[in-house]
Parts: structure tokens; sequence; C-alpha cells
């Protein structure tokens, strides 16, 4: 049986964003997307991504944008993606505090 953590009722927080963080991530490497090239992304480049996949929910969950969009995403893929991009910029910061703090020892 296939795992649809979306779909069930009462979803653990933590592992329901494991899942969709590597579900995302996997889409991406399938994609042609480098395993880490996201390290070297600039934050602000995330942050803006995970922004617009947050508004373009928000929009659709209204009834204020079409859905699915262009690209054929519907609500949830930009739901999905916004967390994946917040993901990204907490590794960042936190690989960046682990380096600033390496650094002063």
């Amino acid at each position: 049986m296939a795992h649809h953590p979306e779909k069930e009722a009462g979803s653990d927080p933590a592992q329901l964003a494991a899942d969709v963080v590597r579900e995302i991530m996997s889409t991406g490497l399938k994609q042609g997307h480098q395993q880490d090239a996201w390290r070297s992304e600039p934050q602000d480049n995330h942050l803006d991504k995970a922004l617009r996949h947050a508004l373009t929910f928000r929009l659709m969950r209204e009834g204020n944008s079409k859905e699915p969009d262009a690209e054929g995403e519907d609500r949830m893929a930009h739901l999905k993606r916004a967390l994946c991009r917040l993901a990204l910029v907490l590794c960042q910061e936190t690989d960046r505090k682990q380096e600033k703090s390496s650094a002063i020892r």
C-alpha cells in the first residue's frame, strides 16, 4: 500500500515534513539537479522561491489563482516546495552557525 501522508488525519508534522522534503529533493535529482547544488545557492533565492510558492498556495486555496497552474502544479505541490525551500535555508543557516562556531575554537 502506498504511503500518502497528506491524506492521513492527524499526521505527525515532523514525519510529514521529512517525507515531503525527501520527496521534493528526490524529484529534483530525477529532473537533473545536482545533489548538493542548493548549498551554494544564495539563501535569498531559496527564501524568494519559498515565499512565491507559499503565496501561490494561498491564492489557489482562496480561489484567486488557477489550479493547477500553467506548469501543472496544484496548491499542495506549491506548499511542499515552500516547505522544502525553507528546509534548505534552515540547513544553510545551521551549517553556517556550525562553521562559525568551529572557527572560534
